[in-house]
C-alpha cells in the first residue's frame, strides 16, 4: 500500500484563505513521509509551476488540483490524474476564471479528472439532503470520491457514501501547517472580511487556539484506515508532471530565424555606425560577431526578432519608446536592432551582464514605452500572433512586514491614521528586501515603544509575524506580457482581467518555465512626456547634444521638477551639491541616489572627491582606469566585474558570476569564491597576495551598493533629454508634463506643484477658458494654456461637448445640455469668467439647466448674460470662496492669489546669519512627527505665488506654536523663519493674515456651563467637503450645567438636495429620513437664538461645524450673533504626557482613551454629548482647553 498523501490542501496562493506557505507544505509532506505533494488552491492554479519546482528540489512528486465552484454546485476538489487530466483541469479553471459558467454535467465529461466532494465548506457538506446530493454528483462525475476530514462531522458522509458505493477518501482539508497555526487563519479571514478580533489572545508568543485544518500525519487521523488507504491509492494514480523548460516561440516569418536576425543586426549596425568614427568600426563588428556567436547557438534568435519587430512597429506608429532599461542596453546586437538607443561601447557596457555565455539563461529585454500607446502595441502583438495567444501575467501582493502590521492592526481596532503614523518611518526595502516584522520591532524605536504602551500594537506585531510572507491579493502585472505558440490556455491556465483581457495564471518567475515568451513592456509616463514635448517643439531626440552647458546648469541648480528621476527634493539637493557638468555625472546620480550609497557615505564621497575636497588611495594602478570616472567609488556592478577580471584574469562571464555571488552576501559562497580568487590572482600575477586581499575586501564591501551601469546609463539619458527640453523648450515641456499629471489620481495637487515651478521661472499657467482651452494642455507663446482634462469633476462627455461647440453666451452654455456637476466645475475653475463677464456670478451657473428645464430659458438667460444680473436664488461668490473653488477643481488660482493683499519677502529669500524674516505663505499642511527622544516636531508644507517649500519646526518652537499652526493650516499666514547651518528654513513664529487667531487663555478657569454643538451634513454628490458647499441635515446639541449633562436635542433638516451616498455612509441618514422635514431656513432663527449667550463647545468645529453653520445662516439670511467657541479638537494632538496615547484624533478614539461613552458615532446629538463629556474628562486630568492654551475667542 502506498503512503498517505493529503489531497485537499490550500496554499497561500489562495489569498486570505490559507496560512500554509507553499515551501512549508512541501516540507510538511516530506516530514510525514508522503511521496507526493498535492495543492488544491481556491479557484486558481497559480502555484502549479512553483509546486513542481519545489517538489523537484525535495525529491517529491507534484499532484495538481484546484477547489472549484461550478454553475450548479458548491466547492468541489478536482485533481489531474494524467496529462489529459491536466489539460482538463487547466481548461476548466481557465473557463471559470474567465467568467464562463460550467455545469457539473459539462465538467463531468472532461477526461482525466478525479473529483472530491469538498471539505467543511464543500458542496456535499452544505447540502440539506446529502444522500440525494451525493447520488446527483455520482451520476455526473465518473471518478467521484466522498471526502471526509477532521474539520467536520464526517461519519454521516462516510455512511451515505458506503451505502451508495462511492469510495471514501480521507483528507486534512488543510489550511495551515500545524494545529497552533489556526490563529493565523483567523487573522487572514478577519482581514478579508473587515472583521475585528480581540487582541488579548494574541499577546502571547504562541496563541493558544488550536485548529483541525492542519497538515497532520496519518497517525493523527481518527477514522478508518481504509479511508486513508483510498487516498493513498488515488494519489498514486495522479502521475502527471509538467514539461518545464525554455519558452516555445511562436513562428516569426517563413525563413531561417538565425539568418534573418544576422541580416537585420548587420543592416542596423551599418546604419548606427554612420555616427561613429570609422577608426572605431572594427570594434563594433567584432563585438556584434561575438554576441551573435552566443545568441544563435542558444536558439534565442526568435526572441530577439519578436522584440525587435515590436519596437520597430511602435516607432513607425509614432509611439514613444525609451532608450532602454536594464542590462539589455549593454548589447550591441540589441542596439543594432533598434531595440535600445544607447551605444554600449561608448559607455563601456558589458554584453555578459545581459547574457552570460558561461551561465546562459533566457534573455530578458525590458522596454519602456509611452503609456498612452501601450495598448496599441499589445493589439499589434495580438494581430501578429493571434488574439488568444497574447496576454498579461499574474502578480501577487504579499503580506510583508509593514503591510502585515497595518493589516493586523486594523483587525485589532487600530485606526488608519494611527497605523500610518506608526509605520511612517519603516523603510520599504532593507538590503533589497522588505524588512521582516522582527527587524522592524528591533530597529524601530517608535514601534517598540508603542508595543509596550498599547496591547493592540503588541498583538498586531505577533499576528503580523504569523501571516508574514503570505499572499494577500492577486492582480495583473503592470508591464508583463506573454506570447504563446498557439492559444494561451493550451500552455498555461488563464483568467480575465477587469477589462476582459486574457491573463496567464503564471507570474513572471513561472512564465518562462511554463513555455511562454515573456516581454516586459512598461508604460512610462516620462516617455510619453518626453515624446509629446519633443514632437511639439520639433526636436529630434536622437540629435540632442550630450554636452549642452545650459542643461547641466539646470541640473546644478536643482531645477529638475518634472525631470525623469530627478524631481524628488532629496535628489534635487544632491544635484545642487554635486553640480553635474558631464553626462557621466547624470548616469552616476541615478545610481547614487539609493539607500545603500546614501547611507554608506558613497554618495557623499563621490561629491567630495569630484570637487577635490576628499583624498583617496589607489587600490592598484591597474584598477585606476576602471574607477577614474567615478572618483574611485565603486558605483557600478560593471566596475566590480572589471576589477576581478583585471586582478584574477577572469573572463567577463566568470566575473559576472562572481558579481552575483557578492550580491547574495552568503558567507559560505563568499568564502569559497575568495579562495578561488586569491589562487587566480596569484597565478595571474598582476598583484601580490596582500593587495589581492585588500582589493577583495573593498570590492565585497562595496558590491552591495553598486548598481547596473547599463540601466543607469539608459535612464540617465532620459533624465538628460527631459532636462534638455525643460531648459530649451520650457513651454512645450510643461504642457507635456501637465498632460501626464492630468491622468494621475491626485491631479490637482500635482498640477498645482507644476504651476508653482513654472511661476518660479516667470512662466504662467493660463487659466481654463471655454473659448480657448482644448482637452489637453498646450503651449501658448511662452506660457501654457490649461487643458480641460485637468479639471477635477469635469466629465469626458462635458469636455468633448465644450471643445466641439465653444459656447460664447449663457444661452449657448445652457443649450449644451451639460450636467449640474459639469456646469459647477467649469464655473468654479473660472473657465466661464469671460463668458459671464463677472466672476461673482459663478454660483448662478449650475442653475442654468434647472431654469432651462422650466421652459423659460430665453428671458432668464438673456438677463443673466448681463454682467450685473444675479439670479434671485444665487448668492454672489466672494473672492475668498472663488479662489478656494479654483484651487479645489483646477489646482491653481485663476483669478488672483490669496497672498495678493500681503506684500513681503518670498520663499526665495534666505535670511542672513541670525536674521529672522517674516514671509507671507499659505500653510498647506502640518505634518507631525516624533524625534528619537520622543518629542514632537513638525514639517510645514508651505507655498507662495511661485514656490513650494518644506520648513522645519523643531520641538521647542512647536510646543509653543502647535495650536496656532493647527489653526493656520490651509490658511494665509506669516511665518517667522531662520536659516540653519545646513541651509534649511526653520520656523519659530506664526501670525495670521486676513483672519483672527482666537484669544489664548493659558490659565483660565475650567468651563462649567456650556452648550455642545455637532452637525451632520451632506455634500452635493461630488465628495467635496468644503464647508461652504455642505448642507446641514441634522443639528445636535447637548447642554451641560455644573459640568454635568442636562439634556440633548436633535433636529433633522431637509437640505433641499439628495443626501449623497458618501455622506450617508458616514452618518447613516438617507433621503427618506430628511425629506419633508423643515428646511434650514425654517429653523435658522431658532438655532441662532439657542446657540447665543453661552460658551459653544465643538469638536473640530473651528474647521468644519462653525464655517458650515455660518454659510447656512448666510444662505437663510439670518445674522449669527457673536459666539464664544471652544474647540476641544484644538488640543487633541497625540502629545499627552502619559505613557499611552489615543489611537487617533478622531472623536471615537479620544472617547475610548478617556473612558467617555459614545452611543452612536456620527449622530449629531450623541456626538455633541460625547464632546461635552470629553471636555470634562480632559479637565479632570488637567489637559483641558482653557487651561493649557487651547484656542478660545469670538467668531
Amino acid at each position: 500500500m502506498p503512503p498517505f498523501v493529503h489531497l485537499h490542501v490550500r496554499s497561500h496562493y489562495s489569498p486570505l484563505r490559507s496560512a500554509a506557505r507553499l515551501k512549508d507544505i512541501v516540507k510538511a509532506a516530506a516530514k510525514v513521509g508522503s511521496p507526493a505533494v498535492c495543492v488544491t488552491d481556491v479557484g486558481n492554479l497559480h502555484a502549479a509551476v512553483h509546486l513542481q519546482r519545489e517538489c523537484e528540489r525535495a525529491g517529491l512528486r507534484p499532484i495538481f488540483g484546484a477547489e472549484l465552484t461550478l454553475s450548479d454546485t458548491g466547492p468541489l476538489v478536482f485533481l489531474a490524474r494524467n496529462a489529459r487530466g491536466w489539460e482538463s483541469l487547466s481548461d476548466l479553471c481557465s473557463r471559470l476564471r474567465c467568467g464562463v459558467p460550467v455545469s457539473a454535467e459539462e465538467a463531468g465529461s472532461m477526461q482525466g479528472l478525479a473529483v472530491l466532494t469538498g471539505g467543511a465548506d464543500g458542496d456535499l457538506q452544505c447540502a440539506a439532503d446529502r444522500r440525494g446530493r451525493l447520488r446527483w454528483l455520482n451520476e455526473r462525475f465518473g471518478h467521484l470520491y466522498a471526502e471526509v476530514a477532521p474539520t467536520f462531522r464526517w461519519q454521516e458522509t462516510a455512511a451515505i457514501a458506503e451505502d451508495l458505493d462511492v469510495p471514501v477518501v480521507a483528507t486534512g482539508d488543510v489550511s495551515y501547517i500545524s494545529a497552533e497555526d489556526a490563529p493565523a487563519l483567523d487573522i487572514l479571514r478577519a482581514i478579508d472580511r473587515g472583521e475585528r478580533l480581540d487582541h488579548k489572545g494574541y499577546l502571547a508568543t504562541a496563541p493558544a487556539r488550536a485548529g483541525e485544518a492542519w497538515y497532520r500525519p496519518p497517525s493523527a487521523f481518527r477514522m478508518p484506515q481504509a479511508y486513508l488507504d483510498e487516498a493513498a491509492d488515488l494519489a498514486d494514480s495522479c502521475c502527471h508532471t509538467l514539461t518545464l523548460g525554455k519558452p516555445k516561440l511562436p513562428k516569426f516569418g517563413d525563413g531561417d530565424s538565425a539568418a534573418l536576425l544576422t541580416r537585420l543586426a548587420e543592416d542596423g549596425l551599418r546604419e548606427r555606425l554612420s555616427n561613429v568614427p570609422p577608426s572605431d568600426h572594427a570594434r563594433y563588428w567584432e563585438r556584434l560577431r561575438y554576441e551573435l556567436g552566443v545568441i544563435l547557438p542558444l536558439d534565442f534568435a526568435g526572441y530577439f526578432l519578436i522584440v525587435g519587430d515590436m519596437i520597430r512597429w511602435a516607432k513607425s506608429q509614432g509611439i514613444g519608446v525609451g532608450p532602454g532599461r536594464g542590462s539589455a542596453a549593454g548589447s550591441v546586437a540589441v542596439w543594432a536592432l533598434g531595440i535600445t538607443d544607447l551605444d554600449p561601447l561608448r559607455y563601456g557596457l558589458f554584453f555578459e551582464r545581459f547574457l552570460n555565455p558561461e551561465r546562459a539563461s533566457w534573455p530578458d529585454i525590458d522596454t519602456d514605452i509611452c503609456y498612452k500607446g501601450r495598448a496599441r502595441v499589445i493589439e499589434y502583438l495580438r494581430s501578429r500572433y493571434g488574439a488568444e495567444s497574447v496576454g498579461g501575467l499574474s502578480t501577487f501582493k504579499f503580506l510583508h512586514g509593514k503591510t502585515a502590521i497595518k493589516d493586523a492592526g486594523r483587525v485589532f481596532g487600530l485606526s488608519f491614521q494611527r497605523l500610518n503614523n506608526l509605520t511612517a518611518d519603516i523603510p520599504g526595502l532593507v538590503e533589497g528586501k522588505a524588512p521582516k516584522v522582527s527587524w522592524i520591532e528591533r530597529e524601530n524605536a517608535q514601534v517598540a515603544a508603542a508595543a509596550l504602551e498599547d496591547g493592540r500594537v503588541a498583538a498586531a506585531l505577533r499576528a503580523a509575524e504569523l501571516v508574514e510572507g503570505i499572499v494577500r491579493d492577486t492582480s495583473v502585472h503592470a508591464s508583463g506580457i506573454v506570447v504563446a505558440d498557439g492559444p494561451l490556455w493550451r500552455t498555461t491556465p488563464t483568467l480575465r482581467d477587469k477589462r476582459g483581457g486574457l491573463v496567464s495564471q503564471c507570474d513572471m518567475n513561472a512564465a518562462e518555465d511554463a513555455g511562454l515568451v515573456k516581454l516586459d513592456l512598461l508604460g512610462l509616463n516620462n516617455v510619453t512626456q518626453m515624446q509629446e514635448a519633443a514632437t511639439a517643439a520639433g526636436v529630434d531626440l536622437g540629435s540632442v547634444p550630450l554636452d549642452d552647458a545650459e542643461t547641466y546648469r539646470t541640473f546644478a541648480k536643482g531645477d529638475t521638477l518634472g525631470v525623469f528621476q530627478a524631481g524628488k527634493p532629496g535628489f534635487r539637493r544632491m544635484l545642487v551639491s554635486m553640480k553635474p557638468d558631464r553626462f557621466g555625472d547624470i548616469i552616476a546620480a541615478g545610481a547614487l541616489y539609493r539607500p545603500g550609497p546614501l547611507e554608506s557615505g558613497m554618495t557623499r564621497s563621490y561629491i567630495e572627491r569630484k570637487h577635490g575636497r576628499e583624498a583617496h588611495d589607489s587600490l592598484h594602478p591597474a584598477l585606476d582606469v576602471v574607477l577614474q570616472d567615478t572618483h574611485a567609488c565603486i558605483v557600478y556592478q560593471e566596475q566590480v566585474m572589471s576589477m576581478v577580471r583585471i586582478l584574477a584574469g577572469y573572463s567577463l562571464g566568470r566575473a559576472d558570476i562572481v558579481r552575483k555571488i557578492m550580491g547574495k552576501k552568503k558567507r559560505e559562497m563568499l568564502d569559497a569564491e575568495e579562495k578561488v580568487f586569491f589562487a587566480s590572482a596569484q597565478k595571474h600575477g598582476v598583484c601580490d597576495e596582500a593587495t589581492a586581499r585588500k582589493a577583495w575586501e573593498v570590492i565585497v564591501a562595496n558590491s552591495g551598493y553598486s548598481f547596473n551601469l547599463a540601466h543607469s546609463a539608459a535612464y540617465g539619458l532620459i533624465s538628460y533629454l527631459t532636462a534638455y527640453l525643460k531648459t530649451h523648450h520650457p513651454a512645450h515641456f510643461y504642457a507635456a508634463l501637465l498632460n501626464v499629471a492630468a491622468d494621475e489620481a491626485k491631479k490637482t495637487s500635482r498640477i498645482g506643484a507644476i504651476a508653482a515651478d513654472m511661476a518660479a521661472r516667470g512662466m504662467r499657467l493660463l487659466p481654463p477658458d471655454v473659448a480657448l482651452s482644448k482637452a489637453d494642455f498646450f503651449a501658448e507663446a511662452n506660457d501654457v494654456r490649461y487643458g480641460l482634462l485637468g479639471l477635477k469633476g469635469l466629465s469626458a462627455k462635458g469636455i468633448a461637448t465644450v471643445v466641439a461647440r465653444r459656447p460664447r453666451t449663457a444661452e449657448e452654455l445652457a443649450a449644451l445640455g451639460l450636467g449640474k456637476r459639469d456646469l459647477a466645475t467649469l464655473a468654479d475653475s473660472g473657465a466661464l469668467d469671460r463668458l459671464l463677464g463677472d466672476p461673482a456670478l459663478r454660483s448662478a451657473v449650475p442653475l442654468l439647466k434647472a431654469t432651462a428645464k422650466k421652459g423659460k430659458p430665453k428671458a432668464q438667460l438673456s438677463l443673466f448674460a448681463a454682467p450685473a444680473f444675479v439670479l434671485p436664488s444665487a448668492q454672489p461668490v466672494s473672492q475668498e470662496d472663488r479662489l478656494a473653488a479654483e484651487r479645489r477643481v483646477s489646482g491653481i488660482y485663476a483669478s488672483g492669489h490669496p497672498l495678493d493683499p500681503y506684500p513681503g519677502p518670498t520663499l526665495r529669500y534666505r535670511p542672513q546669519g541670525r536674521e529672522r524674516a517674516e514671509i507671507p505663505v499659505i500653510l498647506e499642511k502640518v505634518f507631525e512627527r516624533q524625534t528619537k527622544k520622543g518629542e514632537w516636531m513638525a514639517i510645514l508644507f508651505v507655498s507662495d505665488r511661485r514656490l513650494r517649500e518644506e520648513i522645519t519646526c523643531f520641538p521647542k518652537a512647536y510646543a509653543r506654536m502647535a495650536d496656532a499652526l493647527e489653526a493656520a493650516e490651509g490658511r494665509t499666514c506669516a511665518l517667522a523663519v531662520r536659516v540653519t547651518d545646513e541651509g534649511k528654513l526653520t520656523c519659530d513664529g506664526v501670525r495670521p493674515l486676513g483672519w483672527t487667531l482666537l484669544k489664548t487663555e493659558e490659565n483660565g478657569p475650567p468651563l462649567t456651563d456650556f452648550l455642545c454643538l455637532d452637525l451632520e451634513t451632506t455634500d452635493e454628490g461630488d465628495g467635496d467637503l468644503t464647508p461652504s458647499r455642505q448642507r446641514i441635515i441634522e443639528v445636535g446639541t447637548a447642554l451641560f450645567t455644573g459640568r454635568s449633562h442636562a439634556r440633548s436635542h436633535s433636529r433633522l433638516i431637509d437640505p433641499g438636495i439628495p443626501v449623497s451616498e458618501g455622506s450617508s455612509r458616514v452618518h447613516g441618514l438617507r433621503d427618506a429620513d430628511v425629506q419633508g422635514q423643515p428646511t434650514f431656513r425654517d429653523r435658522a432663527p431658532q438655532i441662532a437664538t439657542y446657540v447665543a449667550g453661552r460658551p459653544l463647545v465643538v469638536y473640530n468645529g473651528r474647521r468644519f461645524d462653525i464655517p458650515v453653520l455660518q454659510a447656512e445662516m448666510a444662505r437663510a439670511g439670518v445674522t449669527l450673533p457673536p459666539l464664544t467657541v471652544v474647540d476641544v479638537f484644538a488640543h487633541v494632538r497625540l502629545r499627552y504626557d502619559t505613557p499611552k496615547r489615543p489611537a487617533s484624533k478622531k472623536l471615537v478614539d479620544q472617547c475610548a482613551y478617556f473612558g467617555v461613552p459614545l452611543k452612536a458615532a456620527h449622530r449629531a446629538a450623541d456626538d455633541a454629548e460625547a464632546t461635552g463629556r470629553l471636555l470634562v474628562a480632559m479637565q479632570d486630568r488637567g489637559l483641558a482647553p482653557m487651561t493649557i492654551g487651547a484656542l478660545v475667542g469670538k467668531t
